[in-house]
């Protein structure tokens, strides 16, 4: 969809005189594959984008206000070396080369003329800059051609003449506008649609793996339906058994039993020998309310699971659908009401400024009584990042006990145990920093953070708590005022 070379004639007859006489006062390079060049002359500013990445190869005017810009590490070398030797050099002449795609921008410089070549042409388009004899001074991209060396330090050489794209014709034909306008336009469209489709096939790819992953769960819990179902049998032998203590003679723990049922039939009972068999009688029981209990819960998460399975797959034959693209937002809305990140490229919004990045922290600081670091967080996501980004294993994390609440982190200076007034410290801000304030006492559950765990498709900062303690604290306590007034500063 590059700019064939009729079109790149009518833009540059066009251009010529607008720039011809001025002075190219900026350099600038808004991605690895543009460079935007500003000039000033007898007919005002103008700005010129050169485009170099494939598939949107083009040379245009543009409103440098509107020039997309991506994250890039720094000024790079040639956009350095053209700031160099072309800033304040004025336009001598500007012109198509050789009857091909390769346009010559010929500068006048206080140290005689220079080209910047812009090589519209094949799979690997580029920009040049060359000295007065066409030595090669630096290039915007790599020479990733096999029938020429463009390198440093040596003379240009020309491609091979070509009438590629002649079938494609001449796309800009309203003569209510200029070509570059109607270049500008149509480009801004061709990149708002490849857009679309990059996300939309990012979609595709998402919901393929999700859909793979649903039905793995599935069958997983087909499995675990299987062994479910064994509670009733379970629950006839452990009461057979238990029926049968009082007649078992030989070893204390042995390896398995012969009983007869109601019925005079003989069953063979496999038993774990480490246990007696009034313990492999409790393990029975036990074992079988278990698998009675997780008979609902399993039947509830395989109604999920399909009901999931269903959506993801009518979502997925609507993005394999023709012309989804032009829907790609609405289908992205649908993705993200069923849980399903995606990243939406270059729309998504600019990353804070470092200055607004480093005045915020995730926490305030209060010391306990023996001076250790208590850290608590703000907010749900400030919660997500103290418990799984900040705080180290052997830290004590603190939450209270069955309402929202802030998460709190005492820090271990080091690895040995902390003293349990510094726990009771830490206990009291948890129960502070929560909907517990008001009542007065409050428990806290209170553990290292190794047995912290995030909880899936949950909220920032739920968790499921693996093995805890817990706490009850006095917030009418004078060590609550004592905790307080030892907040560090919020700078």
């Amino acid at each position: 969809m590059s700019l064939s070379l009729e079109e790149l004639r009518a833009v540059v007859t066009e251009l010529r005189p607008l720039l011809v006489g001025a002075v190219l006062q900026k350099v600038k390079q808004p991605s690895q594959h543009a460079l935007l060049l500003e000039f000033f002359g007898r007919t005002g500013a103008h700005s010129v984008l050169i485009c170099t990445r494939v598939g949107f190869v083009r040379l245009h005017t543009v409103d440098k206000a509107r020039v997309r810009r991506s994250k890039v590490s720094g000024p790079g070398g040639f956009m350095m070396k053209l700031r160099k030797e072309l800033t304040m050099a004025r336009l001598d002449d500007m012109r198509v080369e050789r009857r091909d795609r390769v346009v010559r921008f010929l500068f006048e410089t206080g140290e005689g003329r220079m080209s910047l070549l812009f090589e519209a042409t094949g799979h690997h388009p580029n920009v040049f800059l060359l000295d007065e004899n066409d030595v090669i001074l630096g290039s915007l991209g790599p020479n990733l051609s096999r029938k020429r060396e463009l390198v440093q330090g040596l003379r240009y050489q020309w491609p091979m003449p070509s009438s590629g794209q002649s079938a494609q014709g001449f796309r800009f034909l309203d003569k209510s506008r200029t070509v570059c306008e109607q270049v500008d336009a149509f480009y801004a469209d061709l990149w708002t649609r490849h857009q679309k489709e990059e996300m939309l096939h990012q979609l595709r790819w998402r919901l393929r793996s999700l859909i793979r992953h649903e039905s793995r769960k599935q069958l997983r819990i087909q499995q675990d339906m299987k062994k479910a179902q064994r509670a009733d049998e379970m629950f006839r032998n452990a009461e057979l058994l238990k029926a049968n203590l009082a007649t078992l003679h030989g070893p204390p723990r042995p390896h398995f039993v012969e009983l007869q049922d109601e019925n005079g039939k003989t069953i063979r009972l496999n038993l774990d020998p480490r246990m007696t068999p009034a313990q492999n009688m409790q393990w029975m029981f036990k074992r079988a309310k278990a698998l009675k209990k997780g008979q609902g819960i399993l039947r509830q998460r395989m109604a999920d699971s399909e009901e999931l399975l269903q959506k993801l797959r009518q979502l997925y034959a609507e993005v394999k659908s023709e012309g989804a693209w032009t829907r790609v937002d609405e289908l992205a809305e649908q993705a993200i009401g069923l849980g399903i990140r995606i990243s939406r490229g270059e729309a998504e919004p600019e990353a804070p400024k470092r200055s607004e990045a480093a005045t915020h922290k995730p926490f305030r600081v209060f010391r306990s009584i023996h001076n250790e670091r208590i850290l608590v967080g703000k907010t749900g996501q400030d919660n997500e990042t103290l418990t799984f980004k900040i705080a180290r294993d052997n830290d004590y994390w603190f939450h209270v006990v069955g309402m929202p609440g802030s998460h709190v982190v005492l820090a271990r200076a080091n690895k040995k145990d902390v003293d349990f007034e510094s726990i009771r410290d830490a206990a009291i801000l948890a129960a502070y920093f929560s909907k517990a304030r008001d009542e007065g006492r409050a428990e806290v559950m209170y553990t290292q953070r190794r047995h912290v765990h995030r909880t899936r498709q949950g909220k920032a900062g739920a968790v499921h708590v693996r093995l805890s303690q817990t706490i009850t604290v006095d917030l009418r306590e004078e060590r609550l005022q004592r905790l307080l007034n030892s907040e560090e500063s919020k700078e």
